[in-house]
């Protein structure tokens, strides 16, 4: 017998913002480490005061682990791991 349930597939995404620019928002996919990397490393200069790692690099690895809900946050910009449809 085949099972009536339906599943939503959702798609996750890094919703970054920056500083600088607000009302841009920019869907990155998670996973895509080198990508996020390169995207935020633009004239980046923030360093992680715990780690001394450049803020853009520290944060492009956090993204593929991430669960949807989490927030990272640098003076520069802000990640939101979500649910692509639950953006407005």
């Amino acid at each position: 017998m085949r099972s009536t349930t339906s599943y939503t597939h959702k798609q996750i995404v890094a919703a970054v913002s920056f500083a600088d620019n607000e009302g841009s928002l920019y869907l990155l996919d998670p996973q895509d480490e080198e990508f996020i990397a390169e995207f935020l490393g633009n004239n980046e200069m923030d360093y992680e005061e715990d780690t001394g790692v450049p803020a853009y690099m520290e944060a492009s690895s956090w993204c593929v682990n991430a669960p949807i809900g989490d927030i990272y946050e640098s003076d520069r910009f802000m990640i939101v791991i979500t649910d692509r449809d639950e953006i407005r």
